[in-house]
């Protein structure tokens, strides 16, 4: 009795067969003779071992582009970033503590421009001036014996002044001393604006009692704040501010 389905083990014996006897002139047509001795070894009918099983194909089957798949989408991990205080990013080892994602992850995020790094105190990225500058001020801090100076009589930066000074998002303070010079020979100093009176007096008459205070007491808390803000930017430019002290306190 001849079964005519081949099972897959003898149809890869059938196709190892083939392979050994064929010296690469035929792909799709069994030799001649070959068929019929293979179908009486296997007891199969001819057609069987002719039917389209010499048609193999070694190709991937990775349809399209294949690339390794994204645990998270670029706009979820700018999203997760912007919920990190600036103060706890200084490192990536902070960052994927605070976020969740790992550090491997961010590793490879970084590598494929997803966001990029920055200098931070750690790792500063400093000149050859900077260097330079930063050797003296330690040098100079060391006496002859060889022990370091008391610095009793400096004025040490808080970290806290450090962040505070830059601008970053809804941050506007930052002390016009360190650029003012600069901004001046552009022509991009800030100049007071002054409302009309009689703008502010229409505006006060289209409101009520209750609102109208609400208002002043908003216009006068922002005046106290500018003034504060003033007056320490005073303190600061009236002190001697040395190159190599800030320099010291952009590391």
């Amino acid at each position: 009795m001849v079964v005519r389905e081949l099972s897959d083990t003898e149809r890869e014996a059938i196709l190892r067969e083939v392979l050994l006897k064929s010296n690469g002139s035929y792909t799709a047509r069994l030799p001649n003779g070959f068929g019929a001795y293979l179908a009486e070894k296997y007891n199969r009918d001819v057609t069987t071992i002719r039917s389209g099983n010499m048609k193999v194909s070694v190709a991937s089957q990775k349809k399209g582009r294949v690339v390794w798949k994204k645990l998270y989408p670029p706009d979820q991990v700018k999203a997760k970033f912007l919920q990190i205080p600036l103060a706890e990013r200084t490192t990536l080892r902070s960052v994927a503590e605070k976020s969740g994602i790992m550090l491997p992850t961010l590793h490879r995020y970084m590598q494929h421009g997803m966001f990029r790094a920055h200098s931070n105190a750690t790792k500063p990225l400093l000149t050859d001036a900077n260097k330079c500058a930063r050797f003296q001020f330690a040098a100079a801090k060391v006496r002859m014996d060889g022990e370091m100076h008391d610095m009793t009589d400096e004025v040490h930066v808080d970290e806290k002044w450090f962040y505070m000074t830059k601008v970053y998002g809804d941050n506007s303070y930052k002390v016009p001393h360190l650029s003012k010079e600069k901004l001046m020979r552009k022509g991009l100093l800030p100049v007071n604006v002054v409302c009309p009176e009689d703008v502010y007096g229409a505006a006060k008459a289209s409101l009520d009692a209750i609102d109208v205070a609400a208002m002043e007491e908003s216009i006068e808390e922002e005046l106290r704040e500018s003034r504060a803000v003033n007056e320490l930017a005073q303190e600061l430019e009236s002190m001697i501010c040395s190159t190599t002290w800030w320099m010291l306190l952009m590391l």
